[in-house]
């Protein structure tokens, strides 16, 4: 089977199949975008058209794929470069990808100046969160606002009088999501001091279900009902059959 020909898609067209890539809807993608749903549908049309791919999802799929591959080789290329003008024989292994030595110590070469780089500018470094082995759910290099979230809860002191009751009230919010019978487990609420998480697994079942219930998480009830307990939304992340909420907590 041909390799798939990216170089045509533009930036709108790859924006919108990436967002696609971690379980987004063309609705959510509008949001995310500042663009109208019929806007987005187009942008996939046309990168359909331009790939010869018949479905967005699996288009997004290959499109996803080929970046982390891209991303795998620009980092051994970086390597080689790294390793010296004495290291040709590395050089050459690393250019070729046969050769796993040279990029092993071209990585561990890179590893030691990043660390080198972080302790000598710790602000700079970025937030290391693994993801959350419990839901099954990554925070991709995209989603730097749901992954700093994540470790900001976990960094802070937990506010008992306020957390409690938030936890309750999303939790008895969430159980009435149209769909929620069909969800595997009840969904996880973790309250700290400035946002609360809530982190659940998609309804099982047919597609419909899947977008049916996210389409009701994204949409402007939802945030109206929190805003008058006192949220306001702060980003979410639908990946691997799981999601994962923020509200943070209103000034007063």
């Amino acid at each position: 089977m041909p390799e798939t020909d990216f170089s045509a898609l533009n930036h709108g067209e790859r924006t919108a199949l990436d967002l696609l890539a971690q379980g987004h809807t063309a609705k959510s993608i509008a949001q995310i975008t500042g663009r109208s749903v019929t806007s987005v549908n187009e942008r996939l049309r046309e990168a359909r058209r331009k790939t010869g791919v018949g479905s967005s999802r699996e288009l997004a799929r290959l499109l996803a794929a080929q970046e982390n591959r891209d991303k795998q080789i620009g980092v051994a290329a970086a390597a080689a470069v790294a390793a010296g003008p004495g290291q040709e024989a590395a050089v050459t292994g690393v250019r070729g990808l046969q050769t796993r030595g040279a990029v092993l110590m071209g990585f561990t070469l890179l590893s030691g100046i990043a660390a080198l780089a972080m302790i000598s500018n710790p602000a700079s470094a970025p937030q290391q969160v693994p993801g959350d082995a419990e839901f099954n759910i990554t925070f991709p290099d995209a989603r730097m606002d749901t992954r700093n979230l994540y470790a900001q809860l976990r960094g802070e002191t937990r506010d008992p009088a306020w957390a409690a009751p938030r936890e309750q009230a999303l939790r008895a919010r969430y159980a009435r999501l149209v769909h929620a019978a069909r969800m595997a487990r009840p969904v996880r609420v973790t309250c700290g001091a400035t946002l609360c998480e809530v982190a659940g697994v998609m309804p099982t079942g047919d597609e419909k279900l899947v977008n049916e219930t996210m389409s009701e998480m994204q949409g402007g009830e939802l945030d109206k009902e929190m805003g008058k307990l006192g949220f306001k939304n702060g980003g979410q992340l639908f990946t691997g059959g799981s999601f994962i909420t923020y509200w943070l907590r209103k000034e007063p």
